[in-house]
């Protein structure tokens, strides 16, 4: 079923949003979870292949600053989130209940308000 899955992916390539890389991160991450070490690196390289897609990758290459940080913060998210999923937290989680349908149109509200303030 994940070789059906991952020819579809590399068959639907253009079409889909994140492309044939996307669709292997949740494996991707499934590997690194289960297993420590030099695993971790798949979905980090796989997170920063995804964002490779249109020229960002050129300007990249030329070392301009805003495609250096978006690559970089590309690998290290998921590297990041494998550690905290590591770790013990003493805090409690809110569930989310009904304020969780505003939470999604109100942090793009805020991400609009930041960038038309910058």
């Amino acid at each position: 079923m994940a070789s059906v899955a991952a020819g579809l992916a590399y068959v639907l390539d253009d079409p889909l949003m994140y492309g044939v890389y996307g669709a292997l991160v949740p494996t991707a991450l499934l590997l690194a979870i289960k297993c420590q070490g030099i695993l971790w690196l798949l979905p980090a390289v796989l997170c920063m292949l995804i964002n490779t897609r249109s020229s960002i990758i050129v300007r990249a290459m030329e070392f301009e600053t805003y495609p250096l940080l978006a690559l970089s913060t590309a690998f290290i998210a998921p590297l990041i989130g494998l550690w905290l999923l590591r770790q013990t937290f003493t805090f409690k989680v809110w569930p989310v209940q009904h304020w969780g349908y505003w939470f999604y149109p109100g942090h793009l509200a805020a991400l609009q308000a930041l960038r038309f303030l910058v």
